[in-house]
């Protein structure tokens, strides 16, 4: 059964873009004071949280939801929220929410504890983005973005010998990820003529046949 796009779907990415807000607010005045932005990035947390827990009562009663998407058909911008998307969404909003809470009160005292949570901010940011892409540039996009996120919280302490090459490593590792990736997406988008998802995984359920 084919899906009507709607543009209210978009509204499942806000939290994202809350968090990246929040960590682009953190990168630009890294000496914020910590007790005050832990305090903004919880709340963020537990918005995020209450959306996600909403996004998975709308899958519950009215299934798959796709927003419209904005600009290419294959880099475009667009959003999906299904069934797993949802949970796994979820998923991400309970974790958020304690590790926040935990690096709050681990990192109480630490001159750079409003960067860590920034950093955690971009994080969340890609990660939730990369769960609700509606299409593969997206999807793409917000996979390079959680590795280099999750890059820089590697090497938050650079002092630490074995945290650099730890992080070095996953790096190297990463960007090999990202050609795999990339070239996944382009053989996708050439064969189906779109990177549009939903359209996607109803031609695999039709026999794999490209729509172009």
């Amino acid at each position: 059964m084919q899906t009507t796009p709607d543009a209210y779907v978009f509204l499942v990415l806000l939290p994202a873009a809350l968090f990246a807000l929040l960590g682009g607010w953190a990168g630009w005045k890294p000496h914020s004071p910590a007790r005050r932005f832990g305090s903004w990035i919880m709340v963020a947390g537990w918005v995020n949280l209450l959306a996600a827990l909403t996004g998975a009562a709308i899958t519950v009663v009215q299934g798959t939801r796709l927003s419209l998407t904005l600009g290419p058909v294959l880099w475009g911008f667009s959003a999906r929220l299904d069934a797993l998307s949802a949970l796994v969404w979820l998923m991400i909003a309970l974790l958020t929410v304690v590790i926040l809470r935990y690096s709050r009160t681990y990192l109480d005292g630490d001159p750079r504890q409003t960067t860590f949570l920034g950093r955690m901010g971009l994080t969340i940011a890609c990660v939730q983005t990369l769960v609700l892409a509606g299409n593969l540039g997206l999807l793409f996009a917000a996979w390079v973005g959680t590795s280099l996120s999750l890059h820089r919280l590697l090497v938050f302490y650079p002092e630490r010998r074995a945290a650099r090459l730890a992080a070095w490593k996953k790096f190297v590792a990463a960007r090999l990820g990202d050609l795999c990736l990339f070239g996944a997406v382009l053989c996708l988008g050439s064969h189906f003529g779109t990177g549009d998802l939903e359209t996607i995984f109803q031609a695999f359920r039709q026999g794999g046949e490209g729509v172009a």
